[in-house]
């Protein structure tokens, strides 16, 4: 069976590289018939491999926020319309919007990263924006919370006298691991003495990986590295080791065994 690397072009970015990858025709240029994938993690015990079957990462959107009022000055607030205080309205009220459309037992998340407006401290702006990433793992969810959020913004600032648009980019679907990968990938870790995760690691977390899911078998397994407090993924001081490095090798040849035991069938 050969083996084909594949790198991850724009992981961290909306429209991600695995859209470019799978655009290309790469996958059937080279006879794809699985993908295998790892990805380091500290919610894991330290030494333990995840694999999980079925959705182990939400599928993600982009959005931004822009609402337009009347600039002014600050000692003149009832002769403005403040978009600053208008879309902090919005952000604060982003979780009820969350919580009436999803089923509670579906896993959301709507998390605002980025906010700006004004140019001064005595002036009202003529517009603020604030940017997010939104988290789903059913489709139909997706696009309830859509509707939600912009009904919410349009709403609170057409009460206020101001008006609202929302965009969304989308990105990349549920991460979702093939059941037959994880029992061969899982029987494979298990004979070289590596113990599996009894219950799967699961987040809201996203990974362009899942495009390559929606054309062939996939499975990304979570390489344990066990909690430090106060440091995580994307934290400056999160450093695997070199036993995490190795454990990611191992999984990545028990995978690759599994696969190709996979595709045999």
């Amino acid at each position: 069976m050969g083996l084909v690397p594949i790198l991850q072009p724009r992981e961290e970015c909306n429209p991600p590289g695995a859209t470019d990858v799978v655009a290309s025709g790469l996958l059937e240029d080279e006879n794809i018939a699985a993908m295998v994938g790892v990805h380091v993690q500290p919610a894991v015990e330290r030494g333990v491999v995840s694999t999980g079957a079925g959705p182990v990462n939400a599928e993600f959107d982009t959005f931004q926020i822009t609402v337009t009022g009347r600039g002014g000055h600050g000692a003149y607030p009832h002769l403005a319309v403040d978009p600053i205080t208008t879309l902090a309205t919005i952000i604060a009220a982003l979780p009820e919007a969350q919580a009436r459309v999803i089923n509670p037992i579906h896993p959301s998340v709507v998390s605002v990263g980025t906010i700006r407006g004004g140019t001064a401290d005595n002036v009202i702006a003529d517009t603020a924006t604030c940017t997010g990433t939104m988290r789903t793992f059913h489709e139909a969810d997706r696009a309830a919370l859509q509707g939600a959020m912009t009904r919410l913004a349009e709403g609170l600032a057409f009460a206020r006298g101001a008006s609202a648009s929302v965009a969304f980019r989308r990105g990349g679907p549920a991460l979702v691991n093939s059941e037959p990968l994880v029992e061969r990938t899982d029987a494979a870790l298990t004979g070289l003495g590596i113990p599996v995760a009894g219950e799967p690691f699961r987040s809201c977390g996203s990974d362009d990986f899942s495009e390559y899911g929606d054309s062939v078998p996939s499975l990304m397994s979570f390489i344990g590295t066990g909690p430090v407090e106060g440091v995580g993924l994307h934290h400056a001081k999160f450093l695997p080791g070199r036993d995490a490095l190795r454990l990611c090798a191992v999984t990545f040849a028990a995978s690759y065994v599994a696969a190709a035991d996979f595709v045999r069938f």
